[in-house]
């Protein structure tokens, strides 16, 4: 269903998203509702501004001969930000107990049985934490555990439903795609809101994997790369009942290349990485958890190897009793810097050290050096 002359104006955010990922359909709501006893009602909602829609659909829902005067005003208008007119989409669909059947279909996806697998990951984790952090908040109240277990099960049922309803919106559009005469170019110009609901869709499933991950904290592996690289770098910092702090955790993890430096015998080291931080305070009730991806660099010379890591993005929250403030990973706290003495760059090794500065002392850098081939 389209509903023409409605009003929303995107956030600067939302529409530099847009931008990047060419998907403009706004003020999403995606919900889901028994429809008896057997059968599960999906709706979808958006907005779409009118700058975004094709001319024809555009002439179509407004009307001619005024269509063509009308978008540019439109648009103009839009563009000055004196207000965010478009169309209000909705679409309804009923599942009942061809649910499976469609599910089956969904599987042999492989983009659905990339999520499913996220999903999976996430549960074991949830399941098997490796993360201090959270190892002592499942020790601290038991419930926690498996209301993180509901919550991913949750969101499993809620990104079958959506995929579900991509796949009905799918068939929907072949179907009417076989349709001719007078009506071709209705169902051609309709074709747009078949991919806005397809885009749509795929966004709320791949939103809602993303939110599900913000409650779930395992240690950080290595990054995966097709090529290992020269050599692995892993800083981690962990201390507890340190200021009002509970405990604090802050893990960086990435791999490397060298290459010779502009000194005979030195070199030069560069790479990336992804970073985990996390810190409860009961006492102050106050919390925070960061998460993204790192730069690694850093040189040797004569044995010595010098290894320095910081976030170059990512996302951090910041909570309050409760009041969630996003903030930049440069705040993070996980920039590090290593000092590694006795190096063989020949013959490679795993090296072990504490960091460079005042956090010393709960701190390890650990390094793994393939051997060079002379």
């Amino acid at each position: 269903m389209i509903q023409p002359g409605r009003r929303y104006t995107p956030t600067p955010a939302e529409w530099a998203e847009a931008a990047r990922t060419g998907r403009y359909t706004f003020d999403v709501k995606f919900s889901l509702a028994a429809d008896g006893p057997e059968a599960t009602r999906m709706t979808l909602e958006y907005f779409v501004p009118y700058s975004a829609f094709p001319q024809d659909l555009l002439q179509q829902i407004l009307g001619q001969p005024a269509a063509a005067t009308r978008f540019e005003f439109m648009s103009s208008a839009w563009a000055q930000d004196e207000g965010g007119l478009g169309a209000a989409m909705s679409m309804g669909s009923k599942i009942g107990k061809n649910f499976n059947k469609i599910t089956s279909a969904l599987d042999k996806s492989e983009e659905h049985a990339d999520w499913m697998k996220r999903l999976d990951d996430l549960e074991n984790c949830a399941r098997n934490p490796t993360s201090p952090l959270t190892q002592n908040a499942y020790r601290r109240d038991p419930r926690y555990q498996q209301q993180t277990i509901d919550a991913i099960e949750a969101a499993r049922s809620e990104v079958k439903q959506a995929t579900a309803m991509r796949f009905l919106n799918q068939e929907t559009s072949v179907a009417t795609g076989l349709v001719g005469g007078p009506l071709k170019n209705a169902v051609k110009a309709t074709g747009s809101v078949s991919s806005w609901n397809d885009s749509t869709l795929k966004y709320i499933a791949e939103q809602r994997i993303a939110d599900i991950s913000k409650s779930v904290d395992c240690e950080l592996p290595n990054p995966p790369r097709l090529d290992p690289g020269d050599g692995t770098i892993k800083y981690h910092m962990h201390r507890e009942g340190y200021l009002d702090y509970d405990e604090e955790d802050r893990i960086t993890a990435g791999q490397f290349d060298l290459r010779p430096g502009p000194q005979a015998g030195s070199v030069i080291l560069s790479g990336e990485g992804t970073f985990k931080g996390g810190m409860s305070a009961a006492k102050v009730g106050t919390s925070a958890k960061c998460q993204g991806d790192s730069e690694i660099h850093g040189s040797g010379y004569a044995g010595d190897l010098w290894i320095h890591g910081g976030p170059v993005s990512g996302r951090c929250q910041f909570i309050d009793h409760g009041k969630v403030t996003e903030y930049g990973p440069q705040d993070s706290d996980t920039a590090f810097s290593c000092t590694f003495h006795k190096v063989d760059l020949v013959n490679g090794g795993s090296y072990e050290v504490r960091a460079d500065g005042e956090e010393s002392a709960w701190t390890t850098c650990s390094l793994d050096l393939k051997p060079q081939q002379k």
